[in-house]
């Protein structure tokens, strides 16, 4: 995945267009895959969270971000609990975008529980630090 971490480097250099055109490339790509190896669901929710974090941080399409959230939420769910706390802590940005405060906080609870289950105690305390605002 190459083109991700491109985009990665772009993302660094602050050149957000340029890192929308690589993650859409990218996209395009493990959609091509899935037709000669089969799906790549980890590599497909990857990519998802980042298209949906660019469409928050520009506060561009809400409507995107949702559907690339509950899609990469749909790739990682019962398989990679740590990548799934992830996008739930995204969805929990998209709710206060959208004033869902109670949303909020709910995909915050729960993606604190998978960070305990999962010992991933950084992102645990940063999760917790955001409910107690």
């Amino acid at each position: 995945m190459q083109r991700q971490k491109l985009a990665r480097c772009l993302r660094a250099m602050g050149d957000a267009a340029g890192e929308r055109k690589e993650l859409k490339r990218a996209w395009e790509e493990v959609l091509g895959l899935r037709e000669e190896q089969g799906r790549d669901a980890y590599n497909e929710g990857r990519i998802l969270m980042e298209l949906a974090r660019l469409a928050l941080e520009a506060e561009r399409d809400l409507e995107e971000a949702a559907e690339c959230i509950e899609e990469a939420l749909a790739c990682f769910r019962g398989t990679h609990r740590r990548r799934t706390a992830d996008v739930l802590c995204l969805r929990a940005d998209l709710h206060e975008a959208q004033g869902d405060s109670a949303g909020a906080d709910a995909d915050l609870r729960e993606a604190a529980e998978l960070y305990r289950l999962d010992d991933r105690i950084a992102d645990l305390h940063r999760v917790n630090r955001r409910l107690r605002r």
